[in-house]
């Protein structure tokens, strides 16, 4: 059989730009051995990650290979099981000027992914602050703040799926730039809708915002699987979210100089005018395909994927999709409630004022960004260097990031934390420590499928939003019935370790659809 090229044209199929290089030789690994056809392994009924047989293309492989990857439409042939395709080239074999180029356009997609994580960040944290001036200004109770937090969330959820369905086999770079604009705007608008008087029209705008930002974590993952290569995805997924735990440091720090120099109105109309500065970066700094395939990064030639053809029911029903699913939920009830009552914590058990909650709500995102780098910087040694499997490594870093922090929640709750300084210990160790799971789950979507990651990462985040959306407004419920905040905090440690056995029990690192 002859040989593979070892380097596929980006975008070839689509009519793309021709290649700046092309190495040329033998695949690294051959395919060799009679056609026939191949279908996944299947386990004994009932086990954990059981799935239903579905046939793959036919393929030359040796006889005794049976990968236990579904095949999705359109799909290339794979060689072996787990592994990145054959096609594409290293790095280190590309011309010296194409790999400079190519090596300074992956650091520019992944300043600017996580630029704009930061600024997403910022605009959803901005409310976290300016709600305690507002509602002094407006008179809203506890159900209503978790009302406004929980729009934005509502929105932000509609969008995810979507997103990652476009994303897979559209312009990702297009579909960010929309929502950067769609989210800036309505930031911008927030002061406006608050001041008309109507919590609906508040409601409408914050929903419209969160339309926007929903698209930016699918989108990420679109393009980092086209431009970075598995062996530092962790690492450059792990700088991602932690731009995002950046932007909530950046929030909390300067939110309460904006709120006491010119008001709150200020806080949207300069967090929001920050995503039309990014544009002028991301448009002409970044292309959606590299000039050249890359090894260890998906094909961009694929066919486009048609939803209605996608084996939707061994999706649904394969359990690391399952892990990955409740795990995404299980972080969004214990980041999200954080995120949004933190402050409001410190002002009702402690009587802080918006500037001293914002200032104990710095440290412990200050600890995160540091914990989600260097989760990612462990996880790929640990995998480069074969100490753990993939699934072993996203496993240790996932236990790490649920275990923990519930540990801290329930230590606050149960310890009474009579001062800030003793709940601002409790509540670091349980951020921090939490970063680690942009090492597990988080970067667990593109070990299962690079084809699809865009669309998985969209519909596990966009439930999650739904269970972030769930628990702000319960905790807004919980609060104005009477609930302590120990109960609070009780509720989200034992999600936490629910997430984290189920996680556990059927997460893994090995490829399933594709």
């Amino acid at each position: 059989m002859a040989s593979l090229p070892s380097v596929v044209p980006a975008r070839a199929a689509r009519g793309g730009p021709a290649p700046l290089a092309r190495a040329t030789g033998p695949s690294p690994l051959p395919l060799a051995g009679r056609s026939r056809q191949v279908f996944a392994r299947q386990k004994a009924p009932g086990s954990a990650g059981a799935r239903v047989r579905l046939p793959r293309r036919t393929y030359a492989a040796p006889d005794d290979e049976a990968p236990a990857v579904s095949t999705l439409p359109g799909a290339r042939a794979r060689g072996t099981l787990g592994e990145p395709e054959p096609e594409g080239t290293a790095l280190a074999d590309m011309a010296p000027e194409v790999r400079a180029g190519v090596e300074g356009s992956q650091r520019n997609l992944v300043l600017l992914c996580a630029l704009v994580a930061l600024i997403c960040a910022v605009d959803r944290a901005a409310m976290s602050v300016a709600i305690l001036p507002m509602t002094e200004e407006f008179g809203w109770s506890d159900a209503t703040k978790g009302a406004i937090s929980s729009a934005f969330f509502l929105g932000y959820t509609v969008t995810n799926p979507i997103a990652g369905t476009a994303a897979s086999s559209g312009s990702a770079k297009a579909i960010l730039t929309v929502g950067v604009v769609v989210w800036s705007a309505f930031t911008m608008l927030t002061p406006a809708a608050a001041a008309s008087g109507s919590v609906a029209v508040l409601l409408a705008c914050r929903l419209v915002m969160g339309f926007g930002e929903g698209v930016t974590f699918p989108t990420i993952q679109a393009m980092m699987a086209a431009w970075i290569p598995s062996s530092s995805r962790s690492r450059a997924l792990a700088s991602t979210y932690a731009g995002a735990q950046a932007g909530t440091i950046v929030s909390l720090v300067t939110a309460p100089l904006l709120i006491q120099s010119f008001g709150w109105p200020s806080l949207f109309a300069v967090y929001g005018g920050a995503g039309f500065l990014w544009l002028a970066g991301w448009l002409p700094l970044v292309r959606d395909d590299p000039p050249v395939r890359i090894r260890g990064t998906r094909d961009p030639s694929s066919e486009k994927l048609d939803l209605l053809d996608l084996p939707w029911r061994d999706i649904l029903t394969n359990g690391p999709f399952i892990a990955l699913l409740t795990a995404h939920m299980t972080w969004a009830v214990g980041h999200y409630t954080i995120l949004a009552w933190l402050p409001s914590f410190y002002s009702q058990e402690y009587g802080l004022d918006t500037a001293s909650s914002a200032t104990y709500s710095i440290l412990p995102w200050v600890c995160t960004f540091f914990c989600t780098n260097l989760g990612g910087w462990v996880a790929d040694g640990l995998i480069n260097r074969g100490a753990l499997t993939i699934g072993q490594t996203r496993k240790l870093m996932n236990s790490v990031a649920f275990l923990a922090p519930a540990a801290a929640l329930v230590g606050l709750g149960a310890s009474g934390a009579e001062t800030p300084e003793t709940a601002l210990a409790f509540m670091t160790a349980a951020l921090a420590l939490g970063g680690f799971s942009g090492a597990g789950y988080a970067s667990n979507h593109q070990d299962i499928s690079s084809r699809i990651a865009p669309l998985l990462f969209g519909i596990t985040n966009g439930s999650s939003s739904i269970a972030g959306t769930v628990a702000v407004y319960y905790t807004g419920v919980l609060r104005d019935q009477g609930e302590t905040w120990g109960e609070v905090w009780g509720v989200v440690a034992g999600v936490y370790v629910v997430g984290a056995l189920v996680y556990l029990a059927l997460g893994s690192g090995e490829r399933q659809f594709d």
